[in-house]
């Protein structure tokens, strides 16, 4: 199949100049970006005139599983918040809520432009979820959730967590020619036995796998993990042998100058998720910083009940203003936080060969943003501050992924908006009875 964009102004990556032009998409993949491009005939033409072509967004780290629980946790911090309301919401999950959660989180996503997400299931029925990818369309690295510790209402053994790994490896890891890919997801070191671990990287070594798992969050996990295992977070990480290049770990707000040393030398990702953050009252990752140093951070959304959407603007924004606030106004440049939202966010899945940035032979996901009220008009030179500061999810018109329009013109089309919510509103209050 041949998309061909039409007179679109094409932002190739974060530090490219803006310019006038055309995109060719077959099948799969971009396979020309030029000033005008003509062919004999194609399967769709899409008028792209007053339209911003740029990479789809990228979210690193994301709950689906928990969609469904939005505005059922607030106004607590970290560890109330997961043990009081969200581990026993998790544990009530049956294969229509879990399939029912996904499906209204990935419409979500797509609507606002977001083309690839690393998810973070929970413990049972995680193929469920994969099968929502899968319907959908887009992109996604998932994995089921890893805990034989530290509560007694949503955990499992080890054997039963490993075979599960196993079997939703096989059937499916580089599903689609790689669209969905699976990631092991221990949930963190308060949730994991050493034992655990010990097979996590195993498994890991063997086949390959990267991990993502959550850390240095809240000031008193910290304390916890280092009162269980002698260690501050990364170190303790570090101490168990899975600090590598695989490695991606959400948040990363509590460390010591040793920790950040750890991650330089070991290239491990950064997840950074400003709006959980904040709201969980959490702190502020130093993500300046981390840049500076050359550490690799890219941006996620978290779960719906501790940010309470699924919104790439919001998370871009936030990203920005506050550290202007922390440090100053100049401390991240827009192009920083674009770069984030897609390039890092590629990097960070081990997929910067793929996406990320439009190029020639790269994938075709893809995201044209409209302008509006809001955002009628920009200098080429603020282009990105337009899209940070000004854009929200109301500004896409077009999703585009894998060279599948699954948005156009602000529309779902890959599943129907009202069936979605229905569903959900019918699954949710599976979980208001049982409260």
């Amino acid at each position: 199949m041949k998309i061909l964009i039409k007179n679109a102004k094409i932002i190739k990556s974060f530090s490219s100049t803006p310019f006038s032009g055309d995109i060719l998409i077959e099948n799969d993949k971009i396979i020309n970006i030029s000033d005008k491009i003509t062919i004999d005939k194609s399967d769709k033409t899409i008028d792209a005139t007053n339209y911003i072509a740029i990479p789809g967004f990228i979210q690193t780290h994301i709950h689906l599983a928990q969609t469904i629980f939005r505005n059922l946790a607030e106004d607590v911090p970290l560890l109330d918040w997961l043990y009081k309301y969200i581990l026993p919401l998790e544990s009530k999950h049956n294969e229509n809520t879990l399939y029912d959660s996904a499906r209204l989180g990935i419409a979500e996503l797509l609507l606002s432009g977001t083309t690839t997400i690393q998810d973070m299931e929970t413990i049972h029925f995680t193929h469920t979820s994969f099968k929502a990818a899968e319907e959908m369309g887009i992109r996604t690295c998932m994995g089921n959730m890893l805990m034989d510790k530290g509560n007694e209402i949503l955990s499992e053994s080890i054997d039963f967590l490993i075979k599960e790994s196993e079997s939703l490896y096989r059937k499916w890891n580089n599903y689609d020619n790689g669209r969905i890919k699976y990631v092991l997801t221990p949930r963190f070191a308060l949730s994991c036995s050493k034992d655990l671990f010990n097979e996590i990287k195993i498994m890991s070594e063997k086949s390959n796998i990267p991990i993502h798992t959550h850390a240095a969050e809240n000031l008193k996990e910290t304390e916890i993990v280092k009162k269980e295992t002698g260690y501050r977070n990364i170190e303790y990480f570090e101490r168990i042998g899975i600090a590598s290049p695989k490695l991606r770990l959400a948040h990363c707000i509590w460390l010591n100058d040793y920790e950040y040393d750890i991650l330089m030398k070991n290239d491990i990702k950064v997840l950074h998720c400003p709006s959980t953050n904040l709201k969980l009252g959490s702190g502020i990752a130093k993500v300046p910083e981390m840049l500076d140093t050359g550490i690799n951070v890219s941006i996620g959304a978290d779960g719906p009940p501790c940010n309470n959407n699924l919104n790439i603007f919001n998370e871009m924004k936030l990203a920005g203003l506050i550290q202007k606030l922390r440090i100053g106004a100049d401390s991240m440049p827009a192009e920083n936080i674009f770069k984030m939202a897609t390039i890092n966010g590629a990097k960070a899945l081990g997929l910067e060969k793929d996406i990320g940035t439009l190029e020639e032979g790269k994938k075709a996901d893809i995201v044209l943003l409209k302008s509006n009220i809001h955002s009628f008009d920009y200098e080429e030179k603020n282009i990105l501050s337009t899209i940070i500061y000004s854009m929200n999810r109301d500004n896409v018109a077009y999703t585009i992924v894998n060279g599948k329009i699954l948005v156009e013109e602000g529309k779902l089309l890959v599943a129907k908006e009202k069936e979605i919510l229905e569903n959900a509103k019918e699954s949710r209050l599976h979980f208001i009875r049982n409260l």
